[in-house]
């Protein structure tokens, strides 16, 4: 060997045979080499033995177990002759116990490993592949789909838009109908007025003034509650009445029946009258109510003359035809297009909110991120437990995790070179915070939670196997086939 100055000294020259130790500082001879006795701090010249035992083995692990056939490996000179066989070839225990020689049968069942695990790993290439396949469709089917969703929202909405203008149209035209009808039945009003009093000119004041309140209250029913209830008619002809000024001119006019006085009856009549039309009436009910009061004056009993009112009645009757065809605002096919054009409506809407429905589910896809080459998207969905101890694991890519009904946390990020999948923001845990899961992947043959622990309090730790953690991988495949010709 050279010589090294070191601190103006030479380390010594190593004689032929001898080894040198302690950084070269040190030299034994072959004589004094596995003697027995440690010579060197560094235990270099008792590889074979246990005299060195003393020296620190974490730091010099240096007895060699050769292992023929099979791998040699170093152990630390603490277990030399032992009484423990840590080489399969026996070499530490040589001066002690007989170990028997099982490097061929370890070579055997690590060999036989290996290839188990390629096994398992062609497999869940393959599946891999598949895994893919399915990925490439479904994004596929998803771009079809978000396509289709949005011709035919366009599509739907101009549709729509059409519909509506109909619906517009046919109830613009509904109120011009109305109003016009409203205007007709006014007049007709009139009309049953006049036919009525020509009916019945020469009566009494009662006949009379029972002529002008069957008019005043075929405009309203809530006439009925103003006048015919305080008048005396009976309780199930009269309605609800709200308005303060109607109500107040109905009891002046029942005041004037009650009186007798036919020039102020008709004159609060006419009042009470112009005050309705002024209220824009629904005259849906007029002749009903007209009809009713009719009928209920006449089963009075207070007076005779109130009973000769059967001209009056026929003349009301008479005259109905011709209220009802004026409030027909929409002719039959105008009344079933309306409804069809609003149930149209109702129609597109709901199909409107399934094509939404399709896109917002297509756009979250959108955002998740699957690996690389999107292989764990079919993973999506899906979820894998596990009973480790007493508890219940459950694991659901790119969605939660739980340990029984505790939330470990929600998928988060993935690990570096996808190789892992970190869940955050699980169940708060006092002391420590928010539980969170590590979850290792692993290449296998099926999606398989195989385990799951606590590697610190609130900190859990899982071993996910899958076809999609599977790769290709050249320097692998080598060190199987060197595996396979050894």
């Amino acid at each position: 060997s050279g010589v090294y100055a070191f601190w103006g000294k030479a380390k010594p020259q190593v004689p032929e045979g001898a080894i040198a130790c302690d950084d070269g500082w040190n030299i034994v001879e072959s004589e004094r080499i596995n003697d027995d006795f440690c010579d060197c701090d560094d235990g270099h010249d008792e590889p074979r033995t246990s005299a060195c035992s003393r020296v620190s083995s974490s730091r010099y692990p240096s007895f060699k177990c050769e292992n023929v056939r099979y791998e040699s490996k170093m152990i630390y000179t603490s277990r030399v002759n032992d009484g423990v066989c840590d080489c399969c070839d026996g070499s530490d225990e040589a001066s002690k116990i007989i170990c028997e020689n099982v490097c061929d049968a370890e070579a055997a069942a690590k060999k036989a490993e290996r290839e188990r695990l390629a096994l398992v790993r062609s497999t869940g290439l393959a599946k891999r592949r598949e895994m893919l396949q399915c990925s490439k469709n479904e994004l596929a089917a998803d771009a079809r789909a978000k396509e289709f969703a949005e011709s035919a929202l366009t599509d739907l909405q101009l549709r729509r838009d059409q519909v509506q203008d109909e619906i517009d149209r046919l109830e613009a035209l509904q109120r011009e109908l109305k109003s016009a009808a409203e205007e007709a039945a006014q007049k007709n009003t009139a009309e049953i007025l006049n036919s009525a009093m020509d009916v019945v000119t020469e009566t009494s004041q009662a006949s009379s003034a029972a002529i002008r309140l069957a008019v005043a209250a075929s405009e309203i029913e809530a006439l009925m509650d103003a006048t015919t209830r305080l008048g005396g008619l009976p309780e199930e002809i009269t309605d609800k009445f709200d308005d303060v000024d109607i109500l107040s001119s109905g009891v002046d006019g029942s005041q004037a029946w009650n009186d007798q006085n036919l020039e102020s009856f008709h004159a609060k009549c006419e009042h009470l009258l112009t005050l309705l039309h002024m209220n824009e009436i629904d005259l849906e009910h007029a002749k009903s109510v007209a009809l009713d009061i009719v009928s209920s004056i006449k089963s009075l009993s207070h007076t005779e003359s109130l009973r000769n009112l059967d001209p009056l009645a026929a003349a009301l009757g008479a005259s109905s035809p011709n209220i009802e065809k004026s409030l027909e605002v929409l002719t039959p096919e105008q009344s079933q297009a309306l409804a069809s054009a609003k149930a149209a409506i109702v129609d597109i809407d709901a199909k409107k909110r399934q094509h939404d429905d399709t896109l917002r589910r297509i756009k979250e896809n959108e955002k998740h991120d699957y690996g690389p080459d999107a292989a764990y998207r079919t993973l999506k969905g899906q979820c894998f437990s596990k009973r480790i101890a007493k508890y219940d694991y459950e694991v659901c890519p790119f969605g939660n995790s739980k340990q029984d009904h505790t939330s470990i946390g929600k998928f988060g990020t993935w690990g570096n070179d996808y190789n892992s999948w970190n869940f955050e923001h699980g169940q708060y845990c006092s002391g420590v915070g928010a539980r969170t899961l590590l979850v290792n992947l692993r290449c296998g043959d099926e999606n398989n939670l195989v385990d799951v622990y606590e590697s610190e309090m609130c900190k859990y730790t899982a071993t996910f196997d899958t076809p999609a953690a599977c790769v290709e991988n050249d320097e692998e495949n080598a060190a199987i086939s060197s595996d396979d010709s050894s």
